[in-house]
């Protein structure tokens, strides 16, 4: 991976937070290879399409209609040419119980989207340099969970 060339990929299937998402990205100035996929499905068949090259990144919003985020990353972590994939929760809600749950599932890290754009954008970036650091276990919640 090139840190001025990352590999990104969104899977949410609200356009409206995509379009957020894809306007912190242009205003971090990182000019990466960004795709989306609006379910979980669809973006499983691309991760394993045998040309494909993996993301660096996955951010994963929680709650979809044909796949959600749980089930998603259930997957991921079971399929063995994809376990390796460092995974962004990335979501409206903030449910504890959730947390812990989704860390034992093996997500690298959780998101709580904030509202206002100038922490949205905070945590992306932050997401982005833990995501891409070579640190991979993480110790406590208070490192599981990004906040601006």
């Amino acid at each position: 991976m090139s840190p001025d060339r990352i590999h990104i990929l969104l899977v949410d299937d609200d356009s409206d937070d995509c379009m957020l998402f894809e306007e912190v990205l242009d205003d971090l100035g990182l000019n990466p290879i960004f795709e989306k996929e609006v379910d979980g499905h669809k973006a499983i068949e691309r991760l394993l399409n045998p040309g494909a090259n993996l993301p660096d990144l996955v951010f994963l919003d929680l709650r979809m209609p044909l796949m959600t985020g749980r089930e998603f990353l259930e997957k991921i972590r079971a399929h063995s040419l994809l376990q390796a994939l460092k995974i962004i929760v990335y979501s409206s809600s903030l449910d504890l119980d959730a947390l812990e749950d989704l860390r034992e599932i093996g997500a690298d890290h959780f998101i709580c989207k904030p509202a206002a754009y100038k922490e949205l954008k905070s945590v992306i970036s932050q997401a982005i340099l833990y995501g891409t650091t070579a640190e991979s276990q993480i110790s406590t919640m208070n490192h599981f969970v990004i906040k601006p």
